[in-house]
């Protein structure tokens, strides 16, 4: 008799206080402003050179400061 194994998600529900909504919220946006980056440069890369980006290749990308970023993505960030 063969068993199946049925994987299972457990979603947690949190309410938030007020006071940390704000503080929340800008910590998404910054997770999303990279996660569109990576993104983005996986994209470039798989065009440019035909292959998909290692961790080695977003490590020397994704170390950068603030003002590369802004360079990179002018439009989203209200830079040049």
């Amino acid at each position: 008799m063969n068993s199946v194994e049925i994987e299972t998600t457990r979603t947690l529900r949190v309410r938030l206080k007020d006071k940390h909504a704000a503080f929340l919220r800008a910590q998404s946006r910054e997770v999303n402003f990279v996660w569109n980056y990576v993104n983005e440069l996986g994209l470039k890369m798989l065009q440019r050179e035909w292959r998909f980006c290692t961790a080695y290749d977003l490590h020397r990308y994704s170390w950068c400061d603030e003002r590369r970023l802004v360079a990179a993505f002018p439009d989203r960030t209200g830079g040049q």
